[in-house]
């Protein structure tokens, strides 16, 4: 397998080489052209991790954020990346090799445990989505109280649609976890195709007890979003189809 080298996000030191897929995949091309993945997430993610934090990545794909977030919480932490996708699994595998604080794992998270259904779309393989039928594959779900973790510092959320879904099954750990920051997707198009609303979503969100920020990508950072500009925010991504990434907790 080729690999490719990539510097650390956010101005860090430190390089790391990454096997992507081959050339046609949306994820792995925009990797190849601009040399980072989400690049304001990245930044703030490693910027809020220290050593020995403890991380879960629900929807890792072949693993940019969660190997990033792994060299950062070092050997005295530990990230748990869940990918349910068996093409994105293989390169998670590789790409995280040789980091024992870096747990990969071949499932999805959720409300509760099961086996549940997924549908690739389109040439993006970051989009691969929980669906009530058309499935593509099908994956084991946890819950993630089921992993009745200690201490949690981050859960990142992007999983085309499944977020609420994951945030139910984290219900006990985050209420325990008070100090856990959040990334959350928004897409109200995805949620709505696995039977969700974005209402429930917000309600979620909302009652977490976090300060809740808009990752602005224009500007680099984070904007704070008061409930009624949140629910703006939703309406608007609900007529546009479009998506946003939420920040939830203190800034880094």
């Amino acid at each position: 397998m080729k690999r490719e080298s990539f510097r650390a996000p956010g101005g860090g030191g430190g390089q790391r080489a990454f096997v992507l897929h081959p050339p046609g995949e949306l994820v792995s091309d925009l990797l190849r052209r601009d040399r980072t993945w989400e690049s304001v997430e990245s930044a703030l993610l490693r910027a809020a991790l220290r050593p020995g934090s403890v991380v879960v990545d629900a929807g890792a794909n072949l693993g940019w954020h969660a190997v990033w977030a792994a060299l950062a919480v070092g050997l005295g932490g530990r990230v748990y990346a869940y990918e349910p996708d068996p093409r994105n699994l293989a390169l998670l595998r590789v790409n995280g090799s040789g980091l024992p604080q870096l747990r990969v794992l071949g499932a999805a998270l959720g409300e509760a445990r099961g086996e549940v259904a997924f549908r690739r779309h389109g040439a993006n393989q970051g989009d691969s989505a929980r669906v009530r039928t058309a499935a593509s594959f099908t994956a084991p779900c946890w819950p993630g109280d089921a992993l009745a973790l200690a201490r949690l510092d981050f859960l990142k959320i992007d999983t085309q649609g499944s977020e609420l879904r994951i945030l139910q099954g984290f219900t006990k750990t985050l209420a325990r976890q008070s100090q856990a920051r959040l990334i959350v997707e928004l897409w109200p198009a995805g949620l709505e195709r696995l039977g969700d609303s974005v209402d429930a979503l917000l309600g979620a969100l909302h009652a977490l007890k976090r300060p809740i920020y808009l990752i602005d990508h224009e500007r680099g950072g984070l904007k704070a979003l008061s409930e009624p500009a949140l629910a703006a925010l939703a309406a608007s991504l609900e007529a546009s189809g479009g998506f946003s990434q939420l920040w939830l907790g203190a800034p880094p």
